[in-house]
């Protein structure tokens, strides 16, 4: 769980380093979700189920350059998340090109996982999400129609 953390928070550290051009790559894999009504899209670069850990983590940037990314720890296969059983936990980060962090944890942000797709070590997850999140300040933004 720590090491899935780590990898999340270097990946928004690294994807924060990219110019200024807020299009996303054609033909890869998107993220997208509205952030206080205002439509935000990244590419997916990592969608992972580690099924030693039972662990989904997805990343996304874009090159504003902002990036969000969550993980989804107890993971069971397609349903919604978090469960109410267990220690499931889930946690997601937002690094706004302003460098405003956010994050929704627990139950801020609910996920469905309607299907998997893979097989072995390469299965990925895809759904929608959507709850709020919060930066250290209070900000609170309000994630609607999000989709991986």
């Amino acid at each position: 769980m720590k090491n899935i953390l780590i990898i999340s928070l270097v990946l928004l550290i690294v994807s924060c380093s990219k110019d200024d051009d807020t299009s996303v790559v054609p033909g890869t894999s998107v993220l997208s979700m509205k952030i206080n009504g205002t439509q935000w899209s990244g590419n997916i670069i990592g969608n992972m189920i580690d099924e030693t850990t039972d662990n989904l983590v997805v990343q996304s940037f874009n090159t504003s350059p902002e990036s969000f990314g969550f993980t989804i720890e107890d993971f069971t296969g397609v349903g919604d998340y978090p469960t109410s059983q267990g220690s499931n936990f889930t946690g997601a980060l937002f690094s706004r090109k302003d460098k405003v962090i956010f994050s929704g944890g627990g139950t801020d942000i609910k996920y469905k996982v309607t299907s998997i797709e893979g097989s072995g070590t390469s299965k990925k997850g895809h759904g929608t999400f959507s709850g709020i999140m919060k930066s250290s300040a209070g900000e609170v933004l309000t994630i609607t129609e999000g989709k991986f």
